[in-house]
């Protein structure tokens, strides 16, 4: 699709939103910008006035205010944009197409500031769908030592947008539900994302979990071709490698195999929830009530070898259990384990969860791995399967509980 119809599309799109739909996501977008080191550690914030539905950051922007950080809005001037210091809201009327634009103050001049960018429409890739203009290419061609990040509701994001030469991709797009960036995030960012989404989880009853559970199952089989091309992959790579016949046969996926996935998150769909039950009570001499209760661990990490079935069964369990989960799979399936994630992961975002409810940390790195089985600010119990080296190698270096 070019372009200028997904430009059309998506504006539609957004005069079909209410101002609280428009405020919700807005407000989890600052919420989730803030808590990023990259705003904690900038100076200045450069960003943009919302306009005709656009998600707002204005939020954002008070508390740069609030903790003394310079922030500066664009005016355009000609066919030229420019960054403007403000010190408060009123200090903008509308300008440019009805857009507020500063009317006082001095043209910013910081070379490494935060930038906060708008956009139509953002894919996968970070491509940009902007207003037909350029204004914010044109600028930051001249100011490459921006930081940049998009904001975007989560209907903004596309499945393809064409790619132009002059086009400058943001580092990351936010949205009230996902982060995309250009290269795969911290154990510290992968380990906050989790944290954002476990009392979002704790939150879902049960129907809303189970239909997820069966729509994550119809997924796998609807894409099992996506999934089996990764495993391909995967297998061809360790069977060259000299891999052991018996361990290949393990990482190898097969329709069969994969149905065997569904079906095991049907039946999670099936049980009982767990959470809220009460196992037992007591009634004090004092009358006081003292009794136990199933609630939810909160973030669970696992850690697994090449079995890529484990990814779906690991999700189903969590998810059923009202936890958030971060997996870290065995070198050998990384592609199977990340075409998988990636199915489950549209599913969720499909019924409104945040996709950061399940993540897969993408490094293959061995010092990765023992980094995080010590996130223990971010990861409330971590859960070894495998072997019984990679057991010990757990219980030996996990500063989490396990």
């Amino acid at each position: 699709m070019e372009k200028e119809q997904i430009r059309k599309e998506i504006l539609a799109k957004r005069r079909g939103l209410t101002a609280e739909d428009i405020q919700r996501e807005s407000h989890a977008i600052c919420q989730r910008i803030q808590s990023m080191e990259v705003f904690q550690q900038a100076e200045a914030l450069y960003a943009y006035m919302d306009c005709k539905g656009e998600a707002s950051v204005r939020e954002l922007m008070e508390e740069a205010f609030r903790q003394g950080k310079r922030v500066a809005v664009p005016k355009v001037e000609g066919r030229e944009m420019k960054f403007y210091y403000i010190q408060s809201f009123e200090e903008c009327e509308p300008g440019y197409f009805g857009i507020p634009e500063p009317v006082t103050g001095r043209e910013a001049s910081d070379e490494d500031a935060l930038m906060i960018m708008p956009g139509v429409a953002f894919d996968g890739r970070r491509h940009r769908v902007g207003y037909g203009k350029g204004f914010y290419d044109r600028y930051l061609s001249r100011h490459r030592k921006h930081a940049t990040i998009a904001a975007a509701l989560d209907f903004q994001i596309v499945d393809e947008i064409p790619a132009d030469e002059y086009d400058i991709l943001p580092q990351k797009v936010v949205t009230g539900l996902r982060t995309i960036s250009e290269g795969m995030l911290s154990l510290e960012e992968i380990g906050s994302q989790a944290q954002e989404a476990k009392p979002l989880l704790q939150q879902l009853d049960t129907a809303r979990k189970n239909r997820v559970l069966t729509m994550a199952a119809q997924a796998l089989t609807d894409r099992e071709t996506e999934i089996l091309d990764a495993n391909r992959a995967d297998v061809e790579k360790a069977v060259a490698s000299g891999m052991n016949p018996g361990l290949v046969d393990r990482l190898t996926l097969t329709e069969a195999r994969i149905r065997g996935m569904a079906e095991g998150l049907i039946q999670l769909a099936a049980l009982e929830d767990p959470i809220g039950e009460v196992l037992s009570m007591k009634k004090r001499p004092n009358g006081l009530l003292i009794g136990q209760k199933r609630v939810p661990l909160g973030v669970v990490g696992i850690i697994y070898e090449s079995r890529p079935n484990v990814t779906a069964d690991a999700f189903g369990l969590c998810f059923k259990t009202g936890n958030a989960v971060i997996l870290k799979g065995g070198s050998d399936a990384i592609r199977s384990n990340q075409a998988i994630v990636r199915v489950l992961q549209d599913v969720l975002l499909a019924c409104g969860i945040p996709a950061f409810a399940l993540q897969l940390i993408g490094s293959t790195d061995r010092k990765v791995t023992t980094a995080f089985m010590r996130l223990n600010q971010y990861v409330d119990v971590l859960i070894p399967r495998g072997s019984g080296r990679l057991i010990k190698a757990v219980v030996e270096n996990s500063t989490i509980p396990v």
